[in-house]
């Protein structure tokens, strides 16, 4: 993949938290729908002091295949 090639919408993109340990990303489209293709990178840290089982899930509502999802979890 070039890097040429991607614009970064970091900054268009709106992330909201509507419950307790849940996060909701929505990209600025006109139509809510992604005609080219986005690679999605989420950042994250799992927290040491935890006791229960890792569950990590991310669902994309109303998006097609057009998303790569990258998720890098740090310890």
């Amino acid at each position: 993949m070039n890097p040429d090639n991607f614009e970064d919408v970091t900054d268009s993109v709106n992330i909201t938290f509507p419950n307790p340990n849940q996060y909701k990303v929505e990209f600025n489209t006109p139509d809510d729908q992604i005609t080219t293709p986005y690679i999605v990178v989420v950042n994250g840290h799992i927290d040491p002091n935890s006791k229960g089982d890792l569950a990590l899930r991310s669902t994309l509502y109303g998006y097609n295949s057009n998303i790569i999802l990258a998720i890098n979890v740090m310890g």
